[in-house]
C-alpha cells in the first residue's frame, strides 16, 4: 500500500479562500436586504409625519401605522397640539416716549404641518419675534395713558 502525497497544499488554501468570499457576499447580501427591507412607523392622533425621500418632501401621513423604507425615506413628526410660547420680557417705548416692559405668552398650533417643518427652521422663534414685532407697533403708536386705560383689549 503506497501514499501519494505530492505535496502541493494550494488547494485547501484556495478553497478556504473561495469560503471566506463567499461568507463575505452572503453576509453583503443579508445586509443589502435588510437594508432594504420595509419597517413600520406608528403615528400618534395628535401627531402628522413628514415624509422625506431621498431628502425632499414626499407626503403628509395621518394618524395610523405606515410602511416605509429607511433606506429611502425619513419621517419627521410634526406635533399638532397647541402650545404655550412664552415671549420674553420685551422693552417698548410708547409714543409718548415712556418705556414700558411687557411680558407676553402666546398659545400656537400648528395648521400645516408641511411648512412648519420645510419652510421654517424653528417656527417657535418665528412666532416670538412676530409677536414682539407687533407689540412695538401697537405700543409704539399709543401714548402711556391710553395703554393703561386698554391693557384688558390687549390681553
Amino acid at each position: 500500500m503506497t501514499t501519494r502525497f505530492s505535496g502541493n497544499t494550494t488547494h485547501g488554501f484556495i478553497g478556504f479562500a473561495a469560503g471566506l468570499v463567499f461568507a463575505f457576499i452572503l453576509l453583503v447580501a443579508v445586509a443589502v436586504c435588510v437594508w432594504f427591507f420595509p419597517s413600520f412607523a406608528q403615528i400618534r392622533e395628535y401627531e402628522r409625519g413628514i415624509v422625506f425621500r431621498f431628502g425632499k418632501y414626499s407626503r403628509t401621513l395621518q394618524p395610523g401605522l405606515f410602511l416605509y423604507f429607511p433606506a429611502f425615506e425619513s419621517i419627521t413628526p410634526v406635533d399638532m397640539r397647541v402650545r404655550l410660547v412664552d415671549i420674553p420680557p420685551v422693552q417698548i417705548l410708547t409714543k409718548d416716549n415712556v418705556g414700558v416692559t411687557i411680558d407676553t405668552i402666546v398659545l400656537a398650533k400648528v395648521s400645516d404641518p408641511k411648512k412648519a417643518t420645510v419652510e421654517v427652521k424653528n417656527f417657535e422663534a418665528v412666532i416670538s419675534e412676530v409677536v414682539i414685532s407687533e407689540l412695538r407697533t401697537i405700543v409704539g403708536k399709543i401714548n402711556f395713558e391710553e395703554l393703561m386705560e386698554k391693557v384688558n383689549m390687549l390681553m
